[in-house]
Order: C-alpha cells, then sequence, then structure tokens
C-alpha cells in the first residue's frame, strides 16, 4: 500500500530531495532506506498486525518513517499530541492501547513522568536524526506487503472541543483516497514543494499536502512547530509553492509578513481549514501575495478534507467552504433524513473511501456516528443554488432561544467583522425566559478598548434582535485546541451565572 508506493517513488526519484527538516535533508532513496530500518527495528521488538505504535514529538521525519514503516508491518500509528500534559497523554497510550512508544529527546522528561502510568506500553525508543536504526539481536519480521487496505494504519484523536477525545481509526484506503481527492483538486503536482507547520499529530498537518506530496514525489518541508518569522522565511528563500494552516497561524503569518513587507514568489496554493477563516484575512491575503487562500471543511473521521473553495471562486464565494472534492459524497439534511433545499439549514453527512472505520474501542460512538453507511458529522450548514456549502457551526452547540434556532458561526462571523474584534466565538447560556441566549467572547484589537454593550449594539444592528448576544466578555485570548477550534466547554464551564 503506502509503503510500497514510496518503494517505487525512491526508484523513480532517489537523489530528489522528499523531506528536509531543520539541517535534515532526505531523498526518497535515503527514506525508504530509513523506513526499511524503522520497520526492522519495531519487528525486533515485536511489533507486528494490529500492534499500536505511539508517537511523541515535535513535526519530525520520524512521524514519516513510522507511518510507512508501520504500513509495512501492518501495525497502526497512533500520533499523541505533544501539547498535552502527562495524564492526558496517559489516557492517550491507554485508550489506543499502545504497544510501543517512539519520542524524541525533547520529551525525555515527559516520558519519564508518564512511564510509571502507562504499565501496557512495552517498549519506549528514542528517536535520532539518524532515525531508529536496527537493533543486532532479534531477527525482524518480515513486512506485510499483502495487508488489507482497509485495515487500520493511522490512529486520530479527535479534537475534544466537547470533552474528551475519541480515536478515530483511518485505514490505508481513507489515507490513498484523500490523496487522490487533493491530487486531483487542489491540484498537486510532484513538482510542488510544500511546507508544513501545522501539527502533524493532527490530520490536517500530515494528510493535507504533505503526505500527498510524499506518494507522488513532492519535496515537504517540516517545520519543527508553528512560527511565523520562520514560515515567512521559508515562502522567500526555498520556493514554497504550496501550504495548508489554521486560520489563527495565517492571521499570525500575514501580521508577521506585512510588518516586514516580505512576498512568497513562488506559492501558488494556500489551504486554510479547521476553523473558519475571517473575511478580512481572506482580503488581505489576496492583496499581499496575489493568490486566494482557499477556504476548506474537513474532519479527522473523514481523513482530513471533504470540501474545499476553489481559488476562481474564493473571491465571489466568501464565506463558503466550497463543494466537494472529486470523490466526496456529501448531503446537507433534516433530522428525518430528508435533504434540505438551498437556504435551509440540515447536518453534514459523508459517505466516501475517506471516511473512517469507526473510533477505537467505542462501539456506541461508532454507532451513533455512522448510520446506513454515512458519517453524521455534527457540523450544520446550507447550501445554496449553485451547491457552495456554508459552514453554521456544530449540531449541539445550536442555541434554541424562544423557539428560534440560532447558529453560533452567523454571530461570529459577524462579529469578525467588526473593525475592533480580532477573535470571536459564541455560546449558549441559560436564560429564565427564554430557554437560552447567545452571549459572545470577543478579542479585541491591539490598542482597541471594545465595550461590550457597543458590540450588542453592533449585532442588534445586522441581526435579527432575537440573535444579538444578551451577554459581551471581552477576553485576551480564545481556548483553542492544536488544531485552532475554539474549546467552547471551556468557555461554557466558567461563565459566572447571572443574578
Amino acid at each position: 500500500m503506502i509503503a510500497s508506493i514510496l518503494a517505487r517513488q525512491s526508484d523513480r526519484f532517489a537523489d530528489k530531495t522528499a523531506i528536509r527538516c531543520g539541517p535534515l535533508e532526505v531523498t526518497y532513496g535515503q527514506l525508504n532506506a530509513r523506513v526499511a530500518a524503522t520497520a526492522e527495528r519495531l519487528g525486533a521488538l515485536g511489533v507486528g498486525e494490529g500492534d499500536k505504535v505511539a508517537h511523541l514529538s515535535f513535526n519530525d521525519i520520524s512521524f514519516f518513517e513510522l507511518l510507512f514503516a508501520c504500513s509495512r508491518l501492518g501495525a497502526v500509528l497512533v500520533p499523541i499530541n505533544f501539547r498535552l500534559v502527562a495524564d492526558e497523554i496517559v489516557y492517550q497510550l491507554a485508550n489506543s492501547e499502545a504497544d510501543v512508544v517512539v519520542h524524541s529527546a525533547d520529551f525525555g522528561e515527559m516520558v519519564e513522568a508518564v512511564k510509571p502510568r502507562a504499565d501496557a506500553v512495552r517498549h519506549w525508543v528514542e528517536s535520532g536524526p539518524q532515525g531508529l536504526a536496527p537493533d543486532a539481536a532479534p531477527q525482524a519480521r518480515q513486512g506485510n506487503e499483502r495487508r488489507a487496505p482497509d485495515a487500520c494504519l493511522l490512529m486520530i484523536h479527535t479534537s475534544g472541543t466537547t470533552g474528551r477525545p475519541k480515536a478515530a481509526m483511518l485505514s490505508e484506503r481513507n489515507l490513498l483516497a484523500t490523496a487522490q481527492n487533493q491530487i486531483a483538486d487542489f491540484p498537486l503536482t510532484r513538482d510542488d514543494i510544500t511546507l508544513t507547520c501545522a501539527p502533524i499529530f493532527h490530520a490536517g498537518g500530515s494528510l493535507i499536502c504533505t503526505l500527498p506530496l510524499l506518494l507522488i514525489g513532492g519535496t515537504v518541508i517540516l517545520q519543527k512547530h508553528f512560527d511565523p518569522g520562520e514560515v515567512g522565511r521559508h515562502l522567500v528563500e526555498d520556493g514554497v509553492t504550496c501550504m495548508f494552516a489554521a486560520p489563527a497561524m495565517w492571521q499570525a503569518l500575514i501580521g508577521e509578513l506585512e510588518e516586514r513587507g516580505a512576498t512568497a514568489p513562488s506559492l501558488r496554493l494556500c489551504l486554510s481549514g479547521g476553523a473558519a477563516e475571517t473575511e478580512r484575512s481572506m482580503r488581505l491575503f489576496r492583496k499581499m501575495f496575489g493568490v486566494a487562500l482557499m477556504q476548506g471543511y474537513g474532519l479527522s473521521e473523514c481523513s482530513s478534507t471533504s470540501t474545499v473553495l476553489r481559488a476562481e471562486d474564493a473571491e465571489a464565494r466568501l464565506g463558503s467552504v466550497g463543494k466537494p472534492m472529486m470523490t466526496n459524497r456529501l448531503r446537507i439534511v433534516h433530522p428525518d433524513g430528508r435533504d434540505i433545499a438551498p437556504g435551509e439549514v440540515g447536518e453534514i453527512i459523508q459517505s466516501d473511501d475517506t471516511v473512517m472505520l469507526g473510533y477505537y474501542k467505542d462501539e456506541s460512538a461508532t454507532r451513533q456516528s455512522i448510520r446506513d453507511g454515512w458519517l453524521h458529522t455534527g457540523d450544520l450548514a446550507t447550501i445554496d443554488e449553485d451547491g457552495f456549502v456554508y459552514i453554521k457551526g456544530r449540531l449541539k452547540e445550536m442555541i434554541i432561544s424562544g423557539g428560534e434556532n440560532i447558529y453560533p458561526a452567523e454571530i461570529e462571523q459577524l462579529l469578525n467583522t467588526h473593525p475592533g474584534i480580532a477573535d470571536s466565538a459564541v455560546v449558549g447560556v441559560p436564560d429564565a425566559r427564554w430557554g437560552e441566549t447567545p452571549m459572545a467572547f470577543v478579542v479585541p484589537r491591539p490598542g482597541e478598548d471594545l465595550d461590550p454593550s457597543d458590540v450588542i449594539g453592533f449585532c442588534k444592528a445586522h441581526l435579527a434582535s432575537y440573535k444579538k448576544p444578551s451577554r459581551v466578555l471581552v477576553v485576551d485570548a480564545l481556548p483553542r485546541n492544536p488544531s485552532g477550534k475554539v474549546k467552547k466547554f471551556e468557555l461554557r464551564a466558567g461563565i459566572a451565572p447571572q443574578d
């Protein structure tokens, strides 16, 4: 499967740079050899069909060496969020039933804190610049060249915006389907160079542009962790042609490059996802770089990408996440399963080769999510007459106030047009009269002094009265997970009751 594809590319492009990470530059021939050594080392540790290999590191070449090695062995890679504390890492290791943990030296102290509480882990292995050199001792297992395409290869813990994360099981078929869609629809070519600065433990960092380019012979520049100044340097000096980032990352980058007056002469394909991009950022981006910032929609359970707003449509369809990608099958439905009409709001459901196998060790959650072959995403959207999709928020976040449905995303999109607001989030709060009303959390732009009553008045001038926030709280920042999504359950937990 993907390991055999890499082997073919190593024959075709043996001397071409596959991955560059800091001072380390690895060609396709070298990458394939490192993958073989990694598979041999894991095999010597007893890793085989269905065994789980956890990975704890900043963005690093070892992730892809492990991914391709697991493909050879029939094993499963479990990326661990490097921003987690010890308690959370212990949970993810237990939840995934990890057999082996591979970690970088950066996390040696964390590993020592986690080890005594992770008894099920059989081996702890530190990776270095040379990868996982095989031990001389036990005989390594042979690679499983005929593993089933629907066997799990990658287990990604979901963002956990509503509580503890679940482990979405992605197969080789899932990864190949999302790669195929991106190669066709973005499009991607082997001449492309992508800069990967989004965290690769998340589907956005590892599966958008990055893995697809490795499968077709492109080049990946891995940034250890996101740094706007370093991103700007790579864009200027290294001929980067395509890049994915979350909206907060793009906004930081825009500010950095605007201040320096820098350009990105080779950049042709810029993708934003994980949260709603602001119209201001999209317009400023086009003005600065001469290319469109393409908005997309996707989720870990669907291998990263489901829709994309193409560059040629970006200006006319601001606010849309575009149309389904080449093989993606999406519907937007009422609670009774009927397709909505244009302008109505319904839930996005999806059924195609990118949809996960299910949640690991959670049959109940899997049955609730995948019904009659369709994944119920929990995301609310509308569709226009031309088939363009507009996200309205999460089904569980929908606010019902006095019998009226209120979609937080609609209010947030308006708040983000306010000249004094840099970021916003809206949640429902209990109300004795109406059942629920919206409450807004707003982050001011530098130097701005926001008055909550003025913000409410701004909303009242542009929205039906029942949609305006009943309360506005000015905060320094919003709590976000690594994919850029606001952790609204944390906002709700911190709301003081009103007298």
